[in-house]
């Protein structure tokens, strides 16, 4: 409580300048603490993608063993998910704006 009457007394103390100059400083504070979060979201993303695709490549290699078709079909089913998952990457990072 003593913090926060602290804080009221200083802002009532500065300029309108200073004001402003505090307010911006807090939002820019903000954007940064925003773009933190969205980069180790996207960074969380992509690690999870990576992980699930070496699993699914190694399925993919246990099922087809020397069979040269059948890896060829899963093959394709692989790419898809490939093609998918940095198709959702690619509109994760624009939603960001970090594309």
């Amino acid at each position: 409580m003593e913090h926060e009457i602290m804080r009221a007394a200083d802002r009532r103390l500065m300029s309108k300048q200073e004001r402003e100059t505090a307010r911006a400083k807090g939002v820019v504070r903000g954007e940064v603490q925003l773009t933190g979060f969205q980069i180790e979201g996207a960074a969380a993303v992509a690690g999870r993608f990576m992980d699930i695709a070496v699993d699914l490549d190694n399925h993919r290699r246990e099922l087809a063993t020397d069979d040269v078709s059948l890896n060829l079909l899963l093959g394709e089913i692989e790419a898809n998910f490939i093609r998918q998952g940095k198709r959702i990457q690619s509109q994760l990072f624009d939603q960001w704006g970090l594309g």
